[in-house]
């Protein structure tokens, strides 16, 4: 009898310790892809401090996404130029690169970005390796452009091979 009740009282020892640990939270940290909603991780802050000293000295704050649980620069921003990239590279995270797409549908691509300079809109870029017209956000404006609209719809017959639409980025 003498075995059981200390069986007993180990036994609830042992729950008392494991409750306490467990109503404390987890013991290493945050939720594993969350990050903490009160401050950015250091890279996104070396990142952004670097943007401010090589010539974006307003560049704003990162800004918390809570469904995501994660850190991001702010949608309204500066166009990062490329001398601040080549200043930055060292703290800027590294971006893997698309996969390429097929040679003639790359070749229509080109074929569709001289037909929007050549129809007014002179800084239209032509395409990555992978298709996607980098930097066109702003450079295409928005679909109530009517200038973009219409240079789109002269150039339209190089987008077949890409089902008819292009893709952008900032």
């Amino acid at each position: 009898m003498f075995t059981t009740v200390r069986q007993v009282a180990a036994t609830f020892v042992v729950v008392a310790v494991v409750g306490l640990l467990s109503a404390c939270g987890p013991l290493d940290g945050p939720a594993q892809g969350r990050e903490d909603p009160n401050s950015p991780d250091a890279t996104i802050v070396a990142m952004i401090d670097c943007f401010r000293a090589h010539g974006l000295p307003n560049f704003p704050d990162p800004a918390y996404d809570p469904s995501d649980g994660r850190w991001h620069l702010p949608n309204e921003r500066p166009d990062i130029t490329v001398q601040v990239q080549q200043a930055c590279a060292s703290v800027m995270p590294h971006q893997v690169p698309g996969t390429p797409i097929p040679t003639a549908q790359l070749h229509d691509l080109l074929g569709y970005a001289a037909c929007m300079r050549a129809h007014g809109m002179p800084n239209f870029p032509d395409p990555g390796a992978d298709g996607v017209f980098h930097g066109t956000q702003q450079t295409i404006g928005s679909k109530t452009d009517p200038a973009a609209n219409a240079a789109s719809a002269a150039c339209e017959q190089f987008l077949a091979s890409s089902g008819g639409h292009i893709q952008v980025s900032n």
